[in-house]
């Protein structure tokens, strides 16, 4: 007889024992201590009380986002990113809230090129540690979306969703 067993969750240990009288034992163990690098990109990490899908890693980096929205809110008074209410919450409370979990030193700060996303009809590029998803990060990641998310209300899609950029050193203490 042949026992395969297949392990898909990147948290869990899986041990098999074979125990003398020919039964095995399997041991499921949860690892708390686990790199965001390590993690492969489409899965959800637990941080605090809220998912996130890791969507890829660079060379000391690994990009984020919600899994769910995150605040339902105007854009702002205009429609220019840089000075909008949806970069102040980005940078703002949302930052706050995830400083406390993963300290604000490892959150780094990226370049946001706006590509005209902000519909000003002007490129514009800010250096942010939270954004919103560019259109053209929505293309790098957009096999971990459903397609409807961004054919759907693209606007509200865009101002819902959270990109960030971690740093892979920091230790993941999943399931708050």
């Amino acid at each position: 007889m042949e026992i395969k067993v297949i392990n898909n969750v990147p948290n869990i240990k899986v041990t098999v024992n074979k125990s003398e009288d020919g039964n095995f034992d399997i041991l499921l163990t949860e690892n708390n201590n686990i790199t965001l690098g390590s993690i492969k990109p489409g899965s959800t990490v637990k941080l605090s009380n809220r998912e996130y899908v890791v969507l890829g890693h660079g060379a000391e980096t690994t990009a984020i986002i919600a899994k769910d929205n995150v605040k339902k809110m105007c854009f702002g008074d205009n429609c220019d990113y840089t000075t909008g209410d949806v970069r102040i919450f980005c940078n703002g409370e949302f930052l706050d809230e995830l400083s406390e979990v993963v300290g604000v030193d490892n959150i780094i700060e990226h370049t946001v090129n706006l590509v005209a996303d902000d519909g000003t009809g002007k490129n514009k590029v800010c250096k942010d540690k939270v954004s919103f998803l560019n259109t053209k990060n929505y293309r790098r990641y957009r096999k971990f979306f459903k397609i409807c998310d961004y054919f759907c209300g693209l606007l509200q899609e865009l101002l819902k969703v959270i990109i960030l950029i971690v740093r892979l050193v920091i230790l993941i203490h999943l399931g708050f």
